[in-house]
């Protein structure tokens, strides 16, 4: 193998499983969303989970087309 030889498969599994990874996050984002929305679960708790502040976490909600959240 020479320089400008790669591993295709093992750079096609790469890109898999980054896009899996995505996937994760933005469906468990998605759940804490609905959670939110259906007021099952607080707004900062789940700001909190996902990591970011309360207003990215309205910000990313609205862009995800859920309703605001009803501060409480």
């Amino acid at each position: 193998m020479c320089i400008t030889e790669y591993d295709e498969q093992a750079f096609v599994n790469g890109i898999r499983e980054e896009g899996r990874q995505e996937g994760r996050e933005e469906g468990r984002a998605l759940t804490l969303f609905s959670l939110v929305n259906s007021g099952n679960l607080k707004p900062d708790i789940a700001a909190k989970e996902l990591g970011i502040s309360i207003q990215e976490f309205e910000i990313a909600m609205k862009k995800a087309g859920m309703n605001q959240p009803v501060s409480k």
